[in-house]
């Protein structure tokens, strides 16, 4: 018998449910290696408040006693590791269900993953020739995006009825960075050719072509509204465009090295933006004078991400750092307050808030 949380009317039941399955997708791994693992390895690691640790460790005399340490929520707590054999992960999307994980790997596919079970959903899909640099989902559901290195540009179909792909051409150089308009309609990509391009997600057709930068332009977003696009290039400058594909003014200047990275707030009326070493600025978006400036440390960082609730900024930081960055904005006032996270052994290229907040892949 299937039994969906919804169909619960008992809260301490939904809990318990929930519980569980956090439980099991967290220590899976373990528990797959030998049963016994589920109170040698995973118990002790479930969070003392969740429902599991409190029904079941009062059966066991000799548990180990683990001591964690984290913040917000969840506690900074490590919930699912996701691992593919067949060639290293550059780029990772959540969709916006929070249902799917994405990734691109070096070996020109694209896998998916069930967030609540860590199970792939479907079998590899082919993102392009050459390693792919960046994914994204359609905010409706109903397709994935990839760029490759080479500037080939998929966008495929997510029915599990039939996979079809379609094939956006035009790019000379990798592609850099992808993001659907939040209307689904459109699909921005940016690419090492200097370029920005316009694409018509549902005939798949060239809308527009933006050539205003001098360098290779690493990474796109759209305003929420739909009405802006921010692209970042390695020309250090940042360039709103309309989407017809004129700029709404001149290129917004500050950082003094590539930008390499930009975000909007929810309600589109803030702009984050990340150089390759040391800095984040906050911008006006209506008058491009800048808000704010974080500085991290003497390292390449490479992408950041608005929480849902804009009271937190994520950012990546990559070569010998290996870990993650959270600073805390209360607000344009006061000090900002910064936390780590690490665990990679190896340089992390992309990092994400899952839609409600509660995770980072």
């Amino acid at each position: 018998m299937s039994l969906n949380l919804s169909q619960v009317k008992q809260d301490r039941v939904s809990r318990f449910l929930r519980d569980a399955n956090s439980f099991v997708a967290s220590s899976r791994d373990a528990i797959e290696r030998n049963a016994p693992h589920i109170y040698l390895s995973a118990l002790p690691f479930a969070p003392k408040d969740s429902l599991v640790y409190q029904t079941f460790s009062p059966r066991f005399n000799s548990l180990v006693s683990v001591e964690t340490f984290g913040i917000d929520r969840h506690g900074g707590d490590l919930v699912m590791t996701l691992n593919c054999e067949s060639g290293g992960m550059s780029s990772v999307a959540y969709s916006f269900d929070d249902r799917l994980i994405a990734a691109g790997l070096s070996d020109g596919s694209v896998h998916t993953w069930d967030t609540l079970t860590g199970d792939e959903t479907t079998l590899p899909l082919c993102g392009g020739q050459g390693g792919i640099t960046s994914v994204a989902f359609a905010p409706d559901g109903k397709s994935i995006a990839s760029g490759a290195a080479t500037g080939f540009l998929c966008m495929q179909s997510l029915s599990f009825i039939q996979v079809t792909s379609r094939q956006l051409c035009g790019h000379t150089d990798a592609v850099d960075s992808l993001v659907f308009s939040q209307d689904s309609k459109f699909l921005a990509s940016a690419s090492s050719d200097k370029s920005v391009r316009l694409w018509n997600a549902v005939t798949g057709q060239e809308h527009a072509s933006f050539n205003s930068h001098v360098a290779r332009v690493r990474t796109l977003a759209f305003s929420p509204d739909c009405h802006l696009l921010a692209s970042g290039s390695e020309d250090q400058t940042i360039q709103l465009w309309h989407m017809a594909g004129k700029p709404t003014g001149g290129p917004l200047r500050g950082h003094n090295s590539g930008v390499c990275c930009v975000r909007f707030t929810s309600d589109g009326s803030r702009l984050a933006s990340v150089s390759m070493y040391l800095e984040v600025l906050l911008w006006d978006v209506q008058t491009g004078a800048i808000i704010r400036r974080l500085y991290g440390n003497p390292s390449p960082i490479c992408t950041i991400q608005f929480s849902p609730d804009v009271q937190s900024l994520l950012y990546v930081l990559n070569l010998d750092n290996r870990n993650l960055r959270l600073w805390h904005l209360a607000n344009e006032t006061s000090e900002a307050v910064s936390t780590t996270f690490d665990g990679h052994t190896g340089c992390i290229r992309s990092a994400v808030f899952s839609v409600d907040g509660m995770f980072i892949a």
